[in-house]
């Protein structure tokens, strides 16, 4: 069918190290399945969480190199 894009995502602090952003992003990878989508893709920054879309197997398919200055900005997908 397409692909679904991540736009924002985002945990509390105070949520952070409890398994709460994976659980969103295993229940949109299980929703986007279920409506016959065959692609997730998003951004991130070198600042954000690339390891923690890494853990979950998205792969970086794009970096943007000093986009902000001194930071790198990076296109995923789970595919």
């Amino acid at each position: 069918m397409g692909i679904l894009f991540v736009d924002v995502l985002w945990v509390d602090d105070s949520l952070r190290g409890q398994g709460k952003g994976q659980k969103l992003i295993q229940e949109d990878v299980t929703s986007a399945c279920e409506q016959g989508f065959t692609m997730m893709r998003l951004v991130t920054f070198s600042f954000q969480a690339p390891d923690f879309y890494n853990k979950l197997g998205f792969k970086k398919k794009g970096k943007l190199k000093n986009f902000p200055k001194g930071f790198s900005h990076y296109y995923c997908t789970n595919s």
